[in-house]
């Protein structure tokens, strides 16, 4: 048996080292004596999704055999596209935006070199793509994004389109996740281009993100588009000046 309850100040003061954190409930064991009712504070109803809506789970689905505690956040899709990488750029919208790459949250790698030296590889997640980013002379092209320490299920995919004409679009693509970059899982496939402008964005639904994450590749199959029922007339670059990924993310608690 335990009595619930928050300890709080009072001049018979309480052991807090005794008191057991369970569930939702602050417990003191009934052998260490059961205290006054105004030595308590009845705080049971505690809502975990206070605070950016994170919560606290047990997850044993993602190899995690021991049942290890982890700590779980919603990014959820909006029209500000605001999700994990706007979320590591700004400390949780706490700090002035610095690119995730750059600040070491994140790892890209490309299939290829940039075409210009002068273009830098963490444009592919820049929060405003104003310049052109592209790779590629061979097939496929990509990028891969690397979580490091953190896992994400992915609900929706962010791209914009990196080239400063309304032509060379991505097509022929597809959105996939690994835990090892070896064994890929497909999340999405596109055909047909989504773009018309240049820098232009768009989103999709991931209907089934399949499993927690670490790294995101976007694939590129062969040339990119010169428009929307254009045929032809492509090579075998990748355009992309911004990507931003939502979901459920898991970190290590």
């Amino acid at each position: 048996m335990v009595q619930s309850g928050m300890p709080r100040d009072h001049k018979d003061e309480i052991n807090y080292k005794n008191f057991l954190f369970l569930g939702n409930v602050w417990a003191l064991p009934c052998h260490l004596g059961q205290p006054k009712i105004d030595q308590l504070e009845i705080r049971w109803q505690i809502n975990f999704q206070l605070e950016n809506q994170v919560e606290y789970r047990s997850l044993t689905d993602i190899g995690n055999q021991l049942g290890i505690k982890k700590r779980v956040k919603r990014l959820d899709f909006n029209e500000e596209y605001k999700g994990l990488l706007w979320w590591l750029g700004t400390n949780s919208g706490q700090e002035n935006w610095e690119n995730p790459h750059t600040s070491g949250h994140v790892i890209l790698t490309t299939s290829h070199s940039m075409y210009d030296p002068r273009m830098r590889i963490e444009d592919i997640i820049e929060l405003q793509g104003v310049t052109s980013c592209y790779w590629g002379g061979s097939t496929p092209q990509y990028f891969i994004m690397d979580l490091k320490n953190r896992r994400l299920r992915a609900t929706h995919l962010t791209l914009r389109h990196g080239y400063q004409a309304s032509n060379s679009y991505i097509q022929n693509w597809e959105f996939s996740g690994s835990n090892d970059t070896l064994n890929w899982s497909m999340l999405y496939m596109g055909g047909e281009t989504p773009f018309n402008k240049a820098f232009d964005v768009k989103s999709w639904i991931i209907p089934d993100g399949k499993d927690y994450f670490r790294y995101f590749r976007v694939l590129q199959k062969g040339n990119y588009s010169m428009g929307k029922g254009v045929a032809g007339g492509g090579s075998a670059y990748l355009c992309i000046a911004g990507c931003e990924l939502y979901g459920e993310l898991l970190r290590d608690s």
